[in-house]
């Protein structure tokens, strides 16, 4: 019996961790877990403006070619129908291209002082 009374006492004494500290060590993974998600974030909208602008240098080079080799002047209509011979979409965000002074830009990714594109379906409507 004093065996058996021994081990019940050991196993009430044996102290645990507290609630309070449970609770510190969960902040702080999620702190670090916070911290992680946001610089991954930060990293893939980084990697989509390089892939928007490595695609749009690319277009700019080869539409320009294109405009060369069918002895062309450039137009809206030209560049659009360019646009839509190509294969895939050249912004990672479906962002819409220009061609402005020699230059491809990019509603999302381009500066925005550099980019005065206005669709007809972006105007508010006069009632």
């Amino acid at each position: 019996m004093r065996i058996s009374n021994e081990i019940l006492k050991s196993k009430i004494d044996t102290k645990g961790y507290t609630l309070i500290e449970l609770i510190a060590v969960l902040v702080l993974l999620g702190v670090i877990a916070l911290i992680a998600i946001l610089s991954v974030a930060k990293r893939i909208e980084k990697a989509k403006e390089e892939v928007c602008k490595s695609y749009r240098m690319e277009i700019s080079q080869t539409y320009k070619l294109q405009l060369q080799f069918d002895d062309l002047e450039h137009n809206e209509i030209s560049f659009n129908t360019y646009l839509l011979e190509i294969d895939g979409t050249p912004c990672p965000e479906n962002g819409k291209l220009v061609y402005k002074d020699g230059v491809i830009l990019c509603n999302i990714h381009s500066e925005v002082n550099d980019f005065d594109y206005k669709d007809e379906n972006d105007v508010i409507p006069f009632l």
